[in-house]
């Protein structure tokens, strides 16, 4: 699946063995092979990593193009806490900051 994407960044076509560098940090050849870690054993789950994708600064990761679609990353204040408090029957309440 990923090999099938057509990735543009900064409005060039990405392509496997690509060089990428943004704003002084030197992403590398490009390699759309991941490995996945699991947390305890197969059965509960894991992440996959080692994506490109997952290197480049925050700030740049808007101009990520795929298959000609803009890309969003959401940003969940709380996630896991609110999670938490909703495994339990409650809700999350109360400010940041």
């Amino acid at each position: 699946m990923l090999t099938s994407a057509e990735v543009e960044l900064m409005g060039q076509r990405i392509q496997e063995g690509d060089a990428v560098a943004l704003d002084n940090v030197r992403i590398g050849a490009i390699s759309y092979k991941v490995y996945r870690v699991f947390n305890n054993s197969f059965s509960q789950g894991g992440r996959h990593y080692g994506l490109w994708i997952q290197n480049i600064p925050k700030n740049r990761r808007a101009e990520i193009i795929l298959n000609g679609e803009a890309t969003v990353e959401k940003d969940y204040t709380n996630l896991h806490p609110r999670l938490l408090y909703a495994l339990v029957g409650s809700s999350l309440t109360g400010r940041r900051g």
